[in-house]
């Protein structure tokens, strides 16, 4: 006899074993099983059914929260490029201006030798300027993504 895999016949046994007590098969503390039996089938289902809806909901938040952090990353990455597009247009700006001081220069000196070495050392440290500017907002880029997903 059992009672939704409860083997009555295993408790009948295990009871004698331990307790040198005989149970029958319709003795009332079987009904007491069953009845908690009963109860406990209800509280686990509303227990699944509360764990469940913990999970939907845990789910959504971090969704929510998920999509507020790309939203603050984007924001970063938009203010730092912003920043070193500034950045970068101002070492421009910086660059030619002593490029042309140092054309200027060199065409008003007789060693218009040395002058052309220097504009070329202002290019190359436009070109240096420019570069590290990319090179900075990659470098931030990347940062943000690899936070991310770290996320």
């Amino acid at each position: 006899m059992t009672m939704e895999g409860i083997d009555i016949e295993q408790l009948r046994a295990e009871v004698l074993r331990r307790h040198d007590l005989a149970l029958g098969k319709d003795d009332p503390i079987f009904a007491s099983v069953a009845i908690h039996d009963l109860v406990l089938g209800h509280y686990l289902e509303r227990a699944e059914k509360s764990a469940a809806e913990l999970e939907r909901k845990g789910a959504q938040m971090m969704a929510q929260e998920i999509a507020a952090v790309k939203t603050a990353a984007e924001t970063m990455i938009a203010g730092a490029a912003k920043y070193l597009a500034s950045e970068v247009q101002s070492a421009s700006a910086q660059a030619r201006k002593d490029l042309v001081t140092e054309v200027v220069a060199a065409l008003d000196r007789r060693d218009m030798m040395q002058h052309a070495s220097d504009a070329k050392r202002s290019a190359d440290t436009l070109r240096l300027a420019v570069f590290a500017g990319v090179g900075g907002l990659v470098s931030v880029a990347l940062v943000l993504v690899v936070w991310l997903l770290a996320k």
